[in-house]
Formats: C-alpha cells, structure tokens, sequence
C-alpha cells in the first residue's frame, strides 16, 4: 500500500498490504508469510468545510499466494499502527501507547504496508465471525469531535457503542470502527482534516474464510 489520503483517494482504488506472519484460517486455509491481502477502498469523504470529519471506508476481500493463487477472505480491521519505526509521541492529540494486536514483525515491504492477523490468544489463528444470518453495512455511532480525544490510548471508545463504536489508534488523528458483521473490513475517521496513512502503515487483520460471511 502506498501512501493514502482521502484528500485524493477514489472509490475503486486498490490497497495491498503484505502478511508479515503465516495465518491459518478457521477452516484450515494457509497464507503464507509474504502473501498479499488485496482491498479497495470502498468509500471516501475527503475534509472540507461542509463535512469537517474524513472518512476512508476499505474492504480486504482476497489474499494471493506466493504460487499466484488467490483466496476468498472476510477480513475485519483489528488495529492501525504507524510504520515500523516510527514512534508516535503523545502531543495535542492527547493519545499514544502500544499496539492493539501484534503487527506480526519484521519490516514493511518496500512501496507497501505490513499486515498481521490476530486470533484467539493473541495467537495467528484468525476465528470466524459469528454466525448471523444478517450482514449489515457498517455504521457509526456519531460524529467524531477533535475534543474528544483528550488522555485516550489506543482502542478507547470516542464515539458509538458496541460494535459501531469509534476507537482511538497508534495514529494520531486516526480513528477506527470495524464491525465483524458489517459489509466491509473497516472505516477509518479523522477530526477536522484528511485521513492520512504513510507508507508502511500497519494494518492489523483478523481474517476468516470467505464462506462464512454468511
């Protein structure tokens, strides 16, 4: 993934991360370390004065194999985190602290991002979504205000509830809702200016198989 900022991001755009650890998913399907997690963005509100909040919507639907072969994903974003590297210090944003989930290791592929996946324990076995019958689009809990960002870490709640809550990031200024259930991997928000990720931002992915998304 190269750099992307709603500012000038288009629906339809493509966004690879690379797998930074080996995943299994519930049904026993392997990807690899160093496969690629293919998504678009599925929907973008640049900042301007009529709307003061950003919103970059991305939907992780596919994995490729390193012998080329490519496999049906559901995929829920877990976590931001900045480049490796990059440490972000706690200033007017009011937020900082460690990871959410692990980022799986080792350094960002050239000209994109890493991707880890997360499963239960902390481990690199990604569970299933939930049976449900239902698969509603994602939605929020409200707007998101520059305010209430004050002495939050990573992962607290700013906005919503429940599954369309609005948590704080690594990034500052950025915030996340995912819903396991919704129609997309996740939805990322920032107060009063652009979403902005820098190339060789971290994505945390809890992925399962394609076939249980229903």
């Amino acid at each position: 993934m190269h750099k992307l900022d709603s500012k000038n991001a288009k629906v339809g755009d493509s966004v690879v991360v690379k797998t930074q650890e080996k995943v299994t998913t519930a049904d026993g399907k392997e990807i690899p370390k160093g496969s690629k997690l293919i998504g678009h963005v599925a929907k973008v509100q640049p900042h301007s004065k009529k709307s003061q909040n950003s919103e970059l919507m991305l939907q992780f639907d596919q994995a490729q194999l390193k012998d080329g072969q490519t496999v049906p994903i559901r995929s829920t974003i877990a976590a931001v985190q900045p480049p490796e590297g990059e440490v972000q210090s706690n200033g007017t944003d009011g937020f900082g602290g460690g990871p959410v989930g692990p980022s799986g290791g080792g350094s960002p592929a050239a000209g994109g991002a890493s991707a880890g996946a997360r499963g239960p324990s902390g481990g690199t076995i990604a569970s299933a979504p939930s049976p449900t019958t239902a698969n509603p689009a994602l939605t929020t809990g409200g707007p998101v205000t520059a305010s209430s960002q004050g002495g939050l870490k990573a992962g607290q709640v700013v906005a919503g509830s429940g599954p369309n809550a609005i948590r704080t990031t690594d990034i500052p200024n950025v915030y996340l809702a995912s819903n396991a259930q919704g129609s997309v991997s996740g939805a990322l928000f920032s107060a009063k200016s652009d979403v902005r990720l820098d190339e060789g931002t971290r994505i945390v992915l809890d992925i399962a198989p394609a076939a249980n998304a229903h």
